[in-house]
């Protein structure tokens, strides 16, 4: 990031501080561009780089591509820890109750009349 004669880039610092309070907080775009002092597309742009950014550096080391031996070492563990054979991973959803986004239309809206949004989580056996 390079300032221009017209004004200074966002440094990194407050690029993490904005991803990290919407993340956080899950206020609006709008908000934290008051609050920020910046821009809607500018807090909506910085949230996008930030959390791909996050993402790309992180998810090899947390979640890897799967491997045969990975598969294997999994489907040992719940065999030995819990007496449960040939099962890899358990998976479970939950439904989280949300405000809906901007122009979401029926995309959020769920079949108990709310807007939600689908969290969730695939497990090994520890």
């Amino acid at each position: 990031m390079k300032g221009t004669s017209y004004r200074e880039a966002i440094s990194t610092k407050e690029r993490l501080a904005v991803a990290l309070r919407f993340l956080a907080t899950g206020n609006s775009f709008t908000s934290l561009a008051f609050n920020f002092r910046m821009g809607f597309s500018t807090v909506r742009e910085i949230v996008r780089d930030v959390c791909e950014t996050i993402w790309n550096k992180l998810s090899p080391m947390y979640m890897p591509e799967p491997t045969p031996l990975m598969w294997e070492k999994s489907e040992e563990g719940f065999r030995s820890y819990w007496n449960f054979p040939n099962c890899c991973g358990a998976l479970d959803g939950k439904h989280v109750n949300i405000t809906c986004p901007i122009n979401g239309g029926s995309d959020f809206w769920n079949y108990k009349g709310e807007n939600s949004i689908v969290l969730l989580a695939l497990v090994d056996p520890k």
